[in-house]
């Protein structure tokens, strides 16, 4: 999905926001814009697709409860000035949900700083939720972490891989690790050790965007997937991550826990392949000393 912009407050005319309209049509997102009084502006072709082309769709919420206008993420742009970001909503035809659909919703402000619109973006996410229906009865999260597991991870590298290839949208895939396990374990003991790894997992997932996707991709390794995001901006929510850690520790634990990591960006390749590039990058990360992210660009 293409990400709305994070600026907190938006700034845009109609024919901007026309503009913008086309864009999403063109890379299959679902567009709709709605004046301050709620009323309907412009809802491009991909929405009626994705809506059926029908003007007031039924919506439920995750657990299939019906929703009401108020509940929605444009009522509550509108109502508060403030962005909803990554809803999940169904669409039902009053027996069945038809489709699985994304939804951010963004104020736009006129230069005088009047809410102007607020924009709503729709995205398909019902082979995702197929997906995550199928392998319910299997474990696809960490209890300690929350971290997704590793082969569930996979499945939805390759979802992304496939929109990327479709839709040309970025995105940014990284591998991390402890820095010096072995010596860590050797100082700590494993239970400590383990608590500590369990405790990385945890911090990137708090440092990065709901919609981002954190596994465990061995006991020391985490796999990290950051959809429609370049490489320069991903490193954004990792760093933050990298510095919370070592922040953390050094207040409370004092154990000398940091992390490394190898960070690359979607060029074509095949899971396989992107995976082996992060984890070539974590090396030269390693090898540059603790505590440290290393970008393609820094070896290219």
């Amino acid at each position: 999905m293409m990400p709305l912009p994070h600026t907190q407050r938006f700034q845009a005319d109609d024919a901007e926001l026309k503009r913008y309209a086309d864009l999403m049509d063109y890379v299959g997102i679902g567009f709709l814009l709605r004046a301050p009084d709620g009323t309907m502006v412009l809802r491009n072709a991909q929405a009626d697709a994705l809506l059926g082309g029908v003007a007031t769709p039924r919506w439920v919420d995750e657990e299939g409860l019906a929703l009401a206008a108020e509940a929605l993420p444009a009522a509550q742009a509108l109502a508060t000035g403030q962005a909803v970001r990554g809803r999940v909503l169904g669409v039902s035809d009053g027996e069945n949900v038809q489709r699985w659909l994304r939804a951010d919703a963004l104020p736009v402000f006129a230069d005088d700083g009047a809410l102007h619109r607020v924009m709503l973006t729709l995205v398909d996410v019902s082979k995702r939720k197929q997906l995550e229906s199928t392998v319910q009865a299997l474990s696809i999260r960490e209890d300690a972490t929350g971290a997704y597991t590793y082969p569930y991870a996979l499945h939805l590298l390759e979802e992304e891989i496939h929109r990327a290839r479709r839709y040309g949208t970025p995105f940014t895939l990284a591998v991390i690790e402890m820095d010096k396990l072995a010596q860590t374990e050797q100082r700590l003991g494993t239970p400590a050790t383990d608590a500590a790894l369990d405790d990385i997992a945890r911090q990137v997932r708090k440092c990065l965007r709901e919609i981002d996707i954190v596994a465990r991709k061995s006991r020391s390794e985490v796999l990290v997937l950051l959809p429609n995001v370049r490489m320069h901006d991903g490193i954004i929510g990792l760093e933050r991550a990298r510095s919370r850690i070592e922040a953390d520790d050094r207040e409370n634990a004092k154990r000398g826990i940091t992390i490394s990591g190898g960070v690359t960006e979607y060029a074509g390749e095949n899971a396989a392949a992107l995976i082996e590039r992060a984890e070539s990058l974590l090396v030269h990360a390693r090898e540059a000393g603790p505590n440290h992210f290393c970008q393609d660009i820094d070896i290219f």
